[in-house]
């Protein structure tokens, strides 16, 4: 399984002689950064650095075996992946600033990705979020750890973690909750008391005559008072 999947891909050109020491620079850079942030034993170490426009791209890779004891060291399955991703972030942006530094205006594209811990985090923050039930969760995680290689009993084992793990992590959506009687949240229609007509005056004596609107914010009554100017 990939725990981290990086290309960079920089607008310079390089002679052809070059890409050995290139690729063997890239290795070691991508062999340091996982010994300091993961920590892995013998992970697996994939570098490619293409001609043309410079090209690299790189991987590590490690089992299902080695991923779910790491994820079981850290205390929870949560907390492993969590960790695990983190630490392959770490990884990645390291990587890729080294490898960009030194050119940093000539950067044409890059990718990056911290393989499943990634996805399985966004899996897992969707639960939490009520967006996926625990059971649609680990249905999403079990098809992606089909496509993975590695022993059908270790499967079993980390769905059946994420399962547990799923479970404490869901939150139901608010709007599905109905801990009460729908008449217990009935809410009785607000009356507006009608505003009573302003009195119309004799059109010879409008010109002698103003009017005054009173409220009584106490009593929320209203009182019209006529007075002669």
């Amino acid at each position: 399984m990939d725990i981290v999947d990086l290309s960079v891909k920089l607008d310079l050109n390089v002679p052809a002689e070059n890409l050995k020491s290139l690729a063997e620079d890239v290795y070691e850079l991508v062999d340091r950064a996982q010994a300091n942030l993961l920590g892995f034993e013998n992970p697996e170490i994939h570098v490619w650095v293409e001609q043309g426009s410079l090209n690299y791209k790189a991987k590590i890779i490690i089992g299902l075996n080695l991923f779910y004891a790491a994820v079981s060291g850290y205390g929870g399955f949560i907390d492993g992946v969590e960790k695990i991703q983190e630490h392959s972030t770490k990884v990645i942006n390291y990587i890729n600033e080294k490898l960009i530094a030194p050119n940093p205006s000539r950067v044409m594209d890059s990718k990056r990705s911290a393989g499943l811990p990634e996805q399985i985090k966004s899996i897992i923050r969707s639960v939490h979020q009520g967006k996926l039930s625990p059971e649609e969760a680990t249905e999403k995680v079990t098809k992606l750890l089909e496509a993975e290689e590695g022993d059908s009993h270790v499967k079993e084992s980390i769905v059946k973690s994420f399962w547990q793990s799923a479970k404490d992590q869901y939150r139901e959506p608010y709007m599905q909750l109905k801990a009460f009687p729908d008449d217990e949240f009935t809410v009785e229609p607000r009356t507006v008391p009608k505003r009573k007509p302003v009195p119309k005056l004799p059109p010879v004596e409008a010109s002698l005559h103003g009017i005054e609107l009173w409220y009584d914010r106490r009593t929320g009554a209203k009182e019209i008072r006529r007075y002669t100017k």
